[in-house]
């Protein structure tokens, strides 16, 4: 009587031990649900991506992992839904853990693509001024300035008190590049000045460097909108399969 009398006693007190972490990782993964959302609607090719992904410190799934199995199964009789609780378990870990890596690949890409662009963009800015400069040289009608001679000065003066500094790529690329390159192919002045055709043909490697850029960071976004349904899933399996158990 005695010994069977232990035996409750310490599946009782393995089972309320259990389910105290079994409560904080669902609080835990419900938090990185949280994270994973406000991360993924706050990236955009302007912010790029952070050097590290959401964490959380907590040293829960390492607590809950060392309980042996068949203690476990031995100390809770509803099987099936104690075997879906350590699979979600084990699945978000191992999701947390992955995510790591992955953010860590996808650092590398975009850094690989954004510190060029920036140097690309400072040539652009460069070229623009070099054409201004070329212009007021040659051109003895410069005080009266061509429609295209403005929109280059004006793109100069917005660089510098808007954008330069700054990590606005998407205000440089829509109101500054997109514009002077339209100028320069609709009018055909990049096949009558070299200075203009090297303005046309530097704009077009940005664009493409930029839009490699954008969709890079779109599939990052929308690789962390899955990661917060998976946490969302897996915990509303926890709770799910946690109220299905006999704890007391």
């Amino acid at each position: 009587m005695e010994k069977n009398y232990e035996r409750k006693k310490e599946r009782k007190e393995l089972r309320t031990y259990y389910k105290t972490f079994l409560n904080k990782i669902i609080v835990t993964t419900e938090s990185f649900s949280h994270l994973y959302k406000n991360f993924y609607q706050s990236i955009n090719i302007d912010s790029g991506i952070p050097t590290t992904p959401p964490k959380i410190l907590t040293g829960n799934f390492d607590r809950v992992n060392r309980i042996e199995d068949a203690k476990l199964f031995y100390a809770i009789k509803e099987k099936e839904n104690l075997a879906v609780l350590l699979s979600n378990i084990d699945y978000v870990q191992k999701l947390i853990s992955e995510i790591d890596n992955y953010h860590t690949h996808y650092l590398k890409q975009s850094e690989f693509l954004r510190t060029p662009l920036q140097e690309m963009i400072n040539n652009y800015i460069d070229l623009l001024s070099k054409y201004t400069e070329h212009v007021r040289i040659t051109n003895p009608n410069y005080p009266n300035c061509s429609e295209f001679n403005k929109l280059v000065g004006d793109s100069i003066m917005k660089y510098y008190k808007e954008i330069s500094g700054t990590r606005q790529l998407k205000e440089f690329y829509r109101k500054i590049l997109r514009p002077v390159q339209e100028y320069v192919v609709e009018t055909d002045i990049f096949r009558r000045d070299v200075i203009a055709s090297q303005i046309a043909e530097l704009g077009k490697e940005i664009s493409h460097q930029y839009n490699h850029l954008k969709r890079l960071v779109t599939e990052f976004r929308l690789d962390y909108r899955k990661f917060y349904k998976y946490t969302v899933t897996s915990k509303d399996n926890l709770i799910r399969e946690r109220d299905k158990i006999t704890w007391h």
